[in-house]
């Protein structure tokens, strides 16, 4: 019996030790996570003190498709020959603005050159549309092949944008819809356009299906170009009379949306439900009052907190638009 006893006392003093474990770890979830948090709020309040504010309010927040493309004139004509031949005269250079009917070059054919006069088959070539010159091929003299490009006129009193709409967003655009236009060539150049047509015969290019949808330019720039790279961001919904926040007051704490709420010389942290983002403003669902006072820039007092406390995992910076 005895020896009985003494195998089953070391059995027990194990789960002592075990159950004596868990309870430290009860303790240290218990106590320290806190301490850990509220040592990340006091750098975050020490972060966002004499932070410039803002007043929560009401206004617009856009909801927007993006589409890149191509810019085009209004109106492009490539000239070119018919049948083999001389160039006899140029009236035009390169870059140079003509009217419609302005002479543009004289061509002889040589055909008419080997069986009949000069006179008759002599042809020139006149200006369709008011435009300029985009390019030039040939000089006075020159011999040109049969279907080759003599000149490109190119009619820039204004200009449109074709782009290529992803199949996913094809009920949320429509003719009508306003856009503001960007070029990767002209740095702060920011133009109004208009939807004018989506297609109707989408295209398959490596597993992405899009449609053409054309976008014209409300107003033009001398620095605009054919061919150049454009973006425009198109306005499928506004939100009116919408509670929301600059894009950047918001943070993810903790794992979820919030806010820093300034109350006198109070800073607490306000739990967000957010709703659409258009880069500029964020829609607030709740969590948020009309005139409370928040700090403008939520993100940039996150990064000064981070820096305060030295721990580059404590703090999060996942930026979360959603759209309805």
């Amino acid at each position: 019996m005895s020896r009985g006893k003494s195998a089953k006392a070391p059995h027990r003093r194990r789960w002592i030790w075990i159950f004596a474990l868990l309870g430290v770890g009860v303790l240290l979830a218990i106590y320290v996570k806190p301490v850990r948090i509220d040592a990340q709020l006091s750098a975050l309040t020490a972060a966002a003190k004499d932070a410039p504010t803002h007043t929560v309010g009401r206004g617009v927040v856009l909801e927007f498709v993006e589409v890149s493309g191509t810019v085009m004139p209004r109106n492009m004509r490539v000239y070119q020959t018919e049948a083999p031949g001389r160039v006899t005269a140029v009236h035009i250079d390169e870059g140079s603005r003509v009217s419609r009917g302005d002479p543009l070059y004289d061509f002889l054919s040589s055909a008419y050159g080997m069986m009949g006069s000069q006179s008759a088959g002599m042809q020139r070539a006149t200006a369709d549309f008011d435009g300029v010159v985009a390019s030039l091929d040939v000089k006075a003299g020159a011999f040109a092949t049969a279907g080759q490009p003599i000149a490109v006129l190119v009619d820039d009193s204004s200009f449109s944008v074709r782009a290529e709409l992803d199949e996913v967003d094809l009920t949320r655009v429509t003719a009508g819809m306003p856009a503001v236009i960007t070029f990767d060539s002209i740095q702060g150049l920011e133009l109004p356009g208009t939807v004018t047509s989506v297609g109707l015969v989408a295209s398959s290019r490596g597993g992405v299906v899009t449609l053409p949808v054309q976008i014209s330019l409300d107003s033009t720039d001398d620095r605009l170009r054919a061919g150049l790279t454009a973006h425009a961001r198109i306005t499928t919904r506004e939100h009116a009379g919408s509670l929301r926040i600059p894009a950047r007051a918001w943070i993810d704490w903790q794992g979820y949306p919030s806010a820093i709420i300034v109350d006198g010389g109070d800073i607490r942290i306000a739990r967000l439900e957010v709703g659409v983002s258009d880069g500029t403003f964020t829609q607030v669902l709740s969590g948020l009052k009309e005139g409370a006072v928040i700090v403008e820039d939520a993100v940039a007092a996150q990064a000064r907190a981070r820096q305060l406390t030295g721990e580059d995992d404590v703090f999060t910076f996942r930026m979360r638009p959603r759209e309805e």
